[in-house]
Formats: C-alpha cells, structure tokens, sequence
C-alpha cells in the first residue's frame, strides 16, 4: 500500500507520499489548487500505482471548504480518501516528532503517517444528499445570526432615531410596522402623513397602537433625526 499525506491550504497544497515500508517515497510534491494542479495530483498517483502495482490511500485534514472540492476530485478517481480532525494530527506530531517546527511539508508528512498505522481509520464516504443537507444546515445557521444580528441592529437605530416606538417591543417588529417604517423612516415623516393613510397601513392589527396614537408618538419624538439614519434603517429593514 501507497500512503499519501495532504496538507490543504487555500492557494495550493503540500503532499507527502510513503511505501509500504513507511520509507519516504517523495515529500516535496506541491500542487496548486485547481484543475491543472488536481490533475498533476492524478498523474502522479496513477504512475506510482502502475510502477509499485499498489494501491494509494490518501488522507487530509478536515479543513472545512477547502478540503472539499480535492475529496470531491479524490473520490471521483476512486481513491481511497480519508479526513482526519486536525487535532488528531496535532496530537499524533507531538507523539512522533521532537521538533517544534511547523510547517506544510512537515505536516503533509505526518498526515501520511498517521493514515499508515492507522488501523481503525475509516474511509471518507458521504453520499451527495447527506452532503448537501449538512451544507444547508451550515448556510441556514449563518442566516439565523445574521438576522439576530440584524434585529438588534434595527433596534439600536429605533432606540435612537425613534426611542417612543422601541418602547413597544412586540408592535416595533411585526411586519405592518416594518412596512410602515421602511415607507416613513423617521418619526417626522409618519407625523407628517395623512391618518387615513397610517390607519390604511396598519390595518387590522392597531388594538396595541393605533394610526392617532403612532402619530402623536411621532409628533412628540425626541428622536435623533437624520438621513443617514433614515438610510440605515431602510437598509436593515431590507436585509432582515
């Protein structure tokens, strides 16, 4: 068995190759990371497997995305692919090395260690759903603190240029408010609307704060006003 180590990195990556013997085969191969530097990666391995009629195991550190399109490219050549946590790459360094130098070739050559006395590794295998699922999960959970994010943000710039409104927690972030504040985005310019139309926008959902009463609240603000809060404000109320 060929062991293969890779050290992934953003722009290009550091790989180390050992026999079955656990002598060094080649540890100064670096690839770029893109399709002439993956193929060059294929190339190579197709040759040691054809030369020392073995098959090549190869083995990364679970970097997140930039890890995934070079699993993506193993797998579709039919490599046997596995990740291992960083960590444990950590760890197994410490064990087998003295040297406190770090550095990509280094780690490149322990990753192709740890896979040769690995005994209970498991080979990387997910299908494209599973993968899909967990990268939809991932985006949904950015979404959610985006949007909390958000909502403290628009809170913070009611509490400044509309500190009357902030006062009334459900009612500032229900959807006809928002309507209303994206339309007149300072307490001036809601005191200077028609009542008939305030009451047209906040339809039926005025039991908690009436068209007459966001009015006089807006007539009476102390608001800071100004245009670019007015902007900012606008540009949350759209991001959210």
């Amino acid at each position: 068995m060929i062991y293969v180590g890779i050290d992934v990195a953003k722009q290009k990556h550091q790989i180390a190759i050992l026999d079955d013997g656990g002598e060094i085969y080649r540890d100064n191969l670096v690839i770029q990371n893109n399709y002439l530097g993956f193929q060059k990666l294929h190339e190579i391995l197709s040759h040691i497997q054809t030369e020392t009629a073995q098959e090549c195991q190869v083995a990364l550190e679970d970097t997140g995305h930039y890890s995934l399109p070079l699993l993506q490219f193993l797998r579709k050549n039919r490599y046997l692919t596995y990740c291992y946590n960083p960590i444990l790459i950590k760890e197994f360094s410490k064990v087998h090395t003295l040297r406190k130098t770090k550095t990509d070739k280094i780690d490149a050559l322990m990753i192709a260690k740890k896979l040769m006395v690995d005994w209970e590794k498991r080979e990387k295998k997910q299908n494209q759903t599973s993968m899909e699922l967990k990268e939809l999960t991932r985006h949904r959970r950015r979404l959610g603190k985006h949007q909390s994010f958000l909502k403290t943000q628009y809170t913070r710039i009611l509490e400044k240029g509309f500190p009357e409104l902030a006062t009334y927690g459900q009612v500032r972030h229900s959807a006809y408010m928002i309507n209303i504040l994206k339309k007149y985005p300072s307490p001036k310019k809601i005191a200077a609307d028609h009542l008939k139309t305030l009451s047209s926008l906040l339809g039926a959902n005025n039991s908690q704060l009436s068209a007459s009463k966001l009015q006089q609240l807006a007539s009476e603000s102390i608001g800071y006003q100004s245009e670019v809060a007015e902007l900012e404000l606008i540009q949350t109320i759209e991001q959210l």
